[in-house]
């Protein structure tokens, strides 16, 4: 299996060496979601999966491409994906021997800070980002058609490469709920890959209007990508598909978005004082299990009931459900992680999850300047449904973890977001731009 993967990551290698830089980062999301990212190579105390290795060759590409670097501007959010991670390391190093840290968060550093700067420098128009969704589409239709057949049937046709997983060897599991088996195809798991499809379904509605394919076509790519959600059977890409479609309905209606949050509000308000449930358990009524519902309702409780106690700074280390960690120490009633902050504070305290929060709120505040910026209303739409595909995401995180292929799709996305105010800058005409005034013109003095 080391041959196949070299052999994909060579593949991979040459077509991000080809065509424009948008083609560069589609040829990296290609390999991450068709190839397992559980099959590696070893280097040392290293293991690297295919997805690691194309990064670098993605960026030494962009950074060597004409006009990339040299244009490149530094701003908040850069500052603080960096502080982040470095935060994290040092959180991490208070409860864990150093070189453990090192290597584990070293991968971390290749699916975070190295993918988000590859969606900064690669993705600087409009047009780039439509391009990528649309490979993202082409990239998740036929894993949605393998999806649906694995929920379908309980067959998996790459389940047996999970035998040669670097951290996990096993056979396939077969996970059946409701009467539908879980897909994860050659995704590492059935979560990962429902979520990718609930943001690729808000991105193919966003570029409903400004694509040449026939109607079917464009309705085809949005049910594909809800088959791909549903064939997860799982309650994290439903809730986030669902949240996502509601922020598309809002559309028409978003000058009026004040009232439709007092509404919210006075509802979940009358929820918590008039019903012998909480708001929480009455949501979870979407959920495919109430007993998820209120796992996740009772480790909030736990964390900020006295679970933190003395370890509110730096965390717990590598604790919580998965392989490497260290559970010694750690004797909290939950220890399946489900949040995205949660996950974070446990395990790195406030000096790790402070400046992470900072981070994944600065990307509405970009997507909100390039709204108001863009001048049709096709292209706010298209802004629109992204931003409704990032928050899908959002909510659907504060019940499981960021997990797996989704790392580093979400934090591509952040990186795109912050380069969407300059997709719609307003320029003065040519004539009117100062390296583009003829010698001799009446402006030339102005």
């Amino acid at each position: 299996m080391q041959a196949l993967t070299f052999a994909i990551t060579a593949a991979g290698a040459l077509l991000a060496l080809r065509g424009k830089a948008v083609h560069a980062l589609g040829a990296y999301l290609i390999v991450l979601c068709w190839y397992p990212q559980f099959l590696t190579i070893p280097l040392g105390t290293f293991d690297f999966p295919t997805g690691r290795f194309l990064i670098l060759v993605v960026l030494a590409r962009l950074m060597f491409m004409p006009g990339i670097a040299s244009t490149f501007k530094f701003n908040w959010l850069d500052v603080f994906i960096v502080l982040a991670f470095i935060c994290r390391f040092v959180a991490f190093t208070v409860n864990a021997p150093f070189d453990k840290v090192f290597v584990r968060e070293m991968g971390m550093f290749f699916d975070t800070v190295l993918v988000y700067f590859a969606g900064r420098l690669a993705i600087k128009s409009q047009d780039d980002f439509i391009i990528l969704a649309k490979t993202l589409i082409m990239i998740g239709a036929p894993l949605a058609i393998f999806g649906f057949y694995q929920s379908w049937t309980g067959h998996n046709p790459f389940g047996w490469m999970r035998a040669y997983d670097a951290w996990d060897p096993h056979e396939q599991r077969i996970n059946n709920r409701v009467g539908w088996y879980r897909a994860d195809v050659v995704f590492n798991l059935h979560i990962s890959f429902g979520m990718f499809f609930s943001m690729i379904f808000a991105l193919a509605a966003g570029i409903w209007p400004h694509t040449q394919w026939r109607p079917w076509m464009k309705g085809g790519a949005m049910f594909l990508m809800f088959l791909g959600v549903f064939s997860s059977m799982s309650s994290a890409p439903l809730f986030s598909i669902v949240g996502s479609l509601g922020i598309l309905m809002l559309y028409p209606f978003r000058r009026h978005w004040l009232y439709f949050l007092m509404i919210a509000v006075a509802l979940g308000t009358a929820i918590e004082f008039y019903s012998n449930r909480h708001l929480p358990h009455v949501l979870g009524r979407m959920a495919f299990s109430s007993k998820n519902v209120y796992y996740r309702t009772e480790l909030y409780a736990e964390c900020f009931g006295g679970g933190m106690k003395d370890h509110w700074a730096y965390g717990y280390g590598y604790v919580g459900v998965g392989p490497g960690t260290d559970n010694s120490n750690f004797h909290w009633k939950h220890k399946d992680l489900l949040s995205i902050y949660i996950a974070r504070l446990t395990r790195t305290g406030l000096v790790g999850v402070i400046p992470f929060f900072i981070a994944t709120m600065l990307p509405y505040f970009a997507i909100r300047r390039a709204f108001t910026r863009a001048s049709t209303e096709e292209d706010r739409w298209f802004i629109w449904c992204f931003m409704a595909g990032l928050a899908g995401w959002h909510l659907a995180l504060q019940t499981v973890n960021i997990l797996h292929q989704i790392i580093p799709l979400y934090f591509m996305m952040m990186g795109i977001a912050m380069n969407m105010p300059s997709f719609y800058e307003r320029k003065l005409p040519v004539w009117l731009q100062p390296t583009g005034v003829p010698a001799g013109h009446p402006q030339r003095a102005v």
